[in-house]
């Protein structure tokens, strides 16, 4: 962790940092927001219990038996002795012991990817995506990487056999603890400065396209963001709220006074989570009117960078540069006058 005599990290230190310690091969990542006290399932954070004789697995099972009563049909790819593997010419048919495992495990990730309670440890062959769970979130703690050689793991590692939506979009692997959690040298973590956080999700968004669009990328995905950045997303559509109402006032001083209000909660939105992009399109639009040229221009070069529509959300509200010009006795920069012309 950081100290105040300590040269300021940046991105590339990260990578540069990750990429070294994790040299060769058969590596997996966990990305985490802070620096928890152990490395757990969340099965095992639920109880908080280090008692050896405490069975963990005793725990995951009965809550296997209850969660079935809710799936319905069985997944199609795992009915017993059916033929679900074929190398070459071979056909592999395996015992019903074996496919009802593998039908439990495939259960189990749903519900870890789901926000259920199983004694399963999320990680990723991919460092990158790691990073993304490292600092989406806790913007004012550090996160953490951790990496793990897969020899060197006396627990069971499983690769998802029928791999759905978010699960292959975060290339998952699970290692199942038997006592619930697992030990970490300090050589295996990478600490991601708090400062650093928004820093490394643009980057990755830019460079890697990996965004909370990519990794949730289902509805449940959607539902789980606006939970987990709830306060960002409420200053978010407070200001998309007082912006509409800017722009329907007739009053000029009325207008000025919600694009005001409106360019305040989309600062409070970012700060908490600067992955919404619609706040910094939103943000500069608000900007315009007040003649912040210089911040509005780098908003509206953000939210076309992070994949917004800008020209199509600016004529939402105006016809064309020329019509919000009209409108509003605005003359803009050309610069910006060209970002917001249909070509």
């Amino acid at each position: 962790m950081n100290t105040s005599n300590d040269k300021p990290r940046t991105v590339q230190d990260i990578i540069r940092e990750i990429e070294t310690k994790s040299k060769g091969s058969g590596y997996i990542y966990r990305g985490e927001r802070k620096h928890y006290p152990k490395v757990s399932s969340k099965l095992f954070r639920e109880f908080d219990i280090e008692d050896d004789n405490f069975d963990i697995e005793l725990v995951q099972k009965e809550m296997l038996n209850s969660a079935k009563k809710h799936i319905g049909q069985l997944p199609q790819d795992f009915i017993p002795g059916k033929e679900i593997y074929t190398s070459s010419a071979t056909s592999i048919f395996f015992p019903e012991a074996y496919i009802n495992k593998k039908i439990d495990f495939e259960i189990l990730t749903e519900l870890q990817h789901y926000g259920g309670k199983t004694n399963l440890i999320d990680f990723t062959t991919d460092y990158f995506i790691a990073l993304f769970f490292a600092c989406n979130g806790l913007f004012n703690e550090d996160g953490r990487i951790i990496l793990q050689k897969t020899k060197n793991i006396e627990d069971p590692i499983d690769y998802p056999q029928i791999p759905r939506h978010r699960i292959i979009a975060q290339k998952s692997v699970f290692v199942r603890p038997s006592k619930g959690f697992i030990k970490i040298n300090d050589d295996d973590i990478v600490t991601i400065p708090a400062y650093l956080k928004q820093f490394l999700l643009e980057h990755l968004r830019k460079f890697h396209s990996i965004s909370t669009e990519t990794i949730y990328n289902d509805l449940h995905g959607f539902i789980r963001n606006q939970d987990h950045h709830e306060s960002a997303y409420l200053e978010f559509y407070k200001g998309f709220v007082c912006q509409s109402s800017a722009f329907k006032a007739t009053i000029h001083e009325e207008k000025q006074k919600e694009y005001k209000k409106a360019i305040e909660h989309y600062d409070k939105a970012i700060k908490l989570n600067p992955g919404i992009d619609m706040a910094y399109c939103n943000r500069g639009e608000a900007l315009l009117h007040f003649r912040k040229w210089e911040k509005a221009r780098k908003d509206l070069i953000t939210a076309k960078n992070m994949g917004v529509k800008i020209i199509a959300s600016f004529q939402n509200d105006y016809a064309s540069v020329e019509d919000f010009e009209q409108k509003t006795g605005i003359q803009l920069p050309e610069d910006i006058a060209a970002m917001l012309t249909s070509s």
